[in-house]
């Protein structure tokens, strides 16, 4: 990735944290839908009733089960304000925390990729749009922090 100025690594955080933000609709999306009883309407792949009523759609917590989904809503909206925090700020310490939460939504990602297409067999629409987003913005904003590296700044 060619080194950005500051005004463009500026404005890159800002659509990456608008991507982020995409994620985090997408999840709460399904988290609701989890909530009212339904089953998302899958109109361009056909699987999202097995993903997400699906025993990997449950993680276990100390106080019950919750859906993957409310993580991920959570998960999202936590790295949208902290990449929004770094574009107000440009504190260093918030982009490191910033790029150490897109690295384990990156993980998680290729891990529920792995989940859908080889246990379950089966393939979620909004559950690609937000692994597929984890997995983008990670990659983006590692390389915008190494091409800062690179540059000394």
């Amino acid at each position: 990735m060619k080194a950005l100025s500051v005004f463009h690594r500026r404005w890159f955080l800002l659509v990456l944290a608008g991507l982020a933000f995409v994620g985090f609709l997408d999840a709460t999306y399904l988290t609701a839908v989890h909530y009212m009883g339904e089953v998302p309407v899958c109109s361009v792949v056909k699987g999202c009733e097995v993903v997400t009523t699906s025993a990997y759609s449950m993680v276990p917590m100390p106080w019950g089960t919750v859906p993957i989904s409310l993580l991920g809503a959570g998960y999202f909206i936590t790295l949208a304000l902290l990449l929004f925090a770094v574009w107000d700020s440009g504190k260093r310490i918030l982009l490191k925390g910033a790029l150490w939460l897109a690295a384990a939504g990156f993980a998680i990602a290729l891990f529920l990729f792995y989940l859908q297409f080889f246990v379950l067999e089966a393939v979620c629409q909004y559950c690609l749009v937000a692994d597929t987003l984890s997995i983008v913005i990670f990659a983006l904003l590692a390389g915008m922090v190494q091409s800062r590296r690179t540059l000394g700044r």
